[in-house]
C-alpha cells in the first residue's frame, strides 16, 4: 500500500498529483492476499501493492487511477472476490456525470454503456465511453483531474462503507514522494467515521498512532494517550463529536494552525499540553500481517488495551530527528 496521510480529505484541483495514490483504508481490515482483478496480477497493482524501493514519480489523476483503483478494490478490499463489478461501475459513472454536469461539461453522448458482469469487458466499455465523453469536453488539466477524482469518488461510494476511501495529497514545495503533511496522530474514533458520523462516535477520543518523525512524536504525544483538547475545545460536546476538532487534528497542506492539544494518560490520569503546528515529514510503512490481516500499532492495540507501558518522553529537537525504520 503507498504511503499516504490516513485522513478522509480530498484536494481535486491540484496539479501533480500520485497517480498511485489510491489509499482505500478499508484494506487494513482486508484480506490482503484477495483475488486479482482478471488479467492482472497483484503485482501489477500499484495502488495497492507494496512500497517500491523508491517512491513513484509524481503525476495527475486520470483514468489510469481509476483503472488502479478499480483493481485495488478486488484485489484487496474484503469483500473483492464476491463483488459485482456493475456496482462499482454505476457508481463511478454516477460520479463522472455529476462532475461534468458540475462543470457545465455535460455531453449527451455520456451514457453508461451495457454491462455484462465480466470485470475486464465491463471495464473496458466503461473505460471507452469515458475516454469519449473526456475527449469532446474541452476541458482544462485541472477539469480533467477533478473528473477522475470524481470517478473514483463514485467508485468508492459505491461500497457504502464509511471506513473506505481514497486520497491523494497535496505537499509544500520541496516535499518528496515519501513525505506526508500533518500533525502525525491516528485517533480512535478514526477520522473517516468520525467526519461522517460524528453522532455515532464514542468517547473518549484516543491517539491510536503517531507516526515516528511527526510533529506529534517530536512534542511527545503518545499511543494511548487521551485528548482533552484542542485549542481549549473538547472533542465531544454533549456527547458528540466536535467536527471542528476533528478537523484542526486533520489539518492538510496548506493549512498551518499552531494547536495546543491537552491529553491525559488513563493510566495514571496526568495532564499534558503540547504545543504544535502541522509539517511535512517521513511517511512511515505501517507493519501489515497478511496471515492475520492486521496491522500493527506499537503501544495501543485495535482492542483499546495497552500492550506495553512506557515513561512519557520529553519533546525531541529537531536535530534529535532519525529515519523511522519499518518492521519486517
Amino acid at each position: 500500500m503507498t504511503s499516504a496521510k490516513r485522513v478522509s480529505r480530498r484536494h481535486l484541483a491540484l496539479p501533480g498529483t500520485l497517480s498511485v495514490v489510491v489509499c482505500l483504508v478499508a484494506i487494513l481490515s482486508a484480506n490482503a492476499t484477495g483475488a486479482a482483478h482478471p488479467g492482472h496480477s497483484v503485482a501489477e497493482q500499484p495502488g495497492c501493492t507494496t512500497l517500491p524501493p523508491s517512491p513513484p514519480p509524481l503525476k495527475p489523476t486520470t483514468l489510469s487511477t481509476a483503472a488502479e483503483a478499480y483493481d485495488c478494490i478486488f484485489a484487496h478490499y474484503y469483500t473483492g472476490p464476491t463483488l459485482d463489478d456493475r456496482e462499482l461501475l454505476t457508481g463511478a459513472f454516477a460520479g463522472f456525470t455529476q462532475e461534468l454536469d458540475r462543470l457545465g461539461k455535460d455531453q449527451p453522448n455520456a451514457t453508461m454503456p451495457a454491462l455484462t458482469g465480466q470485470r475486464q469487458r465491463d471495464w473496458s466499455a466503461f473505460a471507452a465511453v469515458y475516454r469519449r465523453v473526456s475527449g469532446e469536453m474541452r476541458a482544462t488539466g485541472v477539469q480533467d483531474q477533478e473528473v477522475a477524482a470524481a470517478t473514483i469518488d463514485g467508485m468508492v461510494a459505491s461500497l457504502h462503507d464509511n471506513h473506505a476511501r481514497w486520497q491523494y495529497p497535496r505537499q509544500p514545495p520541496n516535499s518528496t514522494p515519501a513525505d506526508t503533511y500533518g500533525l502525525g496522530i491516528t485517533t480512535s474514533p478514526a477520522t473517516g467515521p468520525a467526519t461522517s458520523a460524528p453522532q455515532e462516535a464514542l468517547p473518549p477520543l484516543f491517539v491510536r498512532w503517531v507516526d515516528p518523525e511527526s510533529p506529534a512524536a517530536h512534542a511527545g504525544i503518545q499511543a494511548g494517550d487521551v485528548i482533552e483538547s484542542v485549542n481549549g475545545a473538547p472533542p465531544f460536546v454533549a456527547g458528540v463529536l466536535s467536527p471542528g476538532v476533528i478537523d484542526l487534528l486533520s489539518q492538510q497542506y496548506p493549512q498551518r494552525q499552531r494547536l495546543r492539544v491537552k491529553v491525559s494518560s488513563p493510566v495514571t490520569t496526568a495532564t499534558h499540553t503540547f504545543t504544535l503546528t502541522p509539517s511535512s515529514y517521513l511517511a512511515p510503512a505501517p507493519h501489515v500481517n497478511p496471515r492475520r490481516s492486521t496491522v500493527t500499532w506499537p503501544t495501543w492495540s485495535s482492542t483499546g488495551s495497552f500492550r506495553a507501558s512506557r515513561p512519557r518522553r520529553s519533546p525531541r529537537s529537531p536535530t534529535s530527528r532519525r529515519r523511522p525504520t519499518s518492521a519486517g
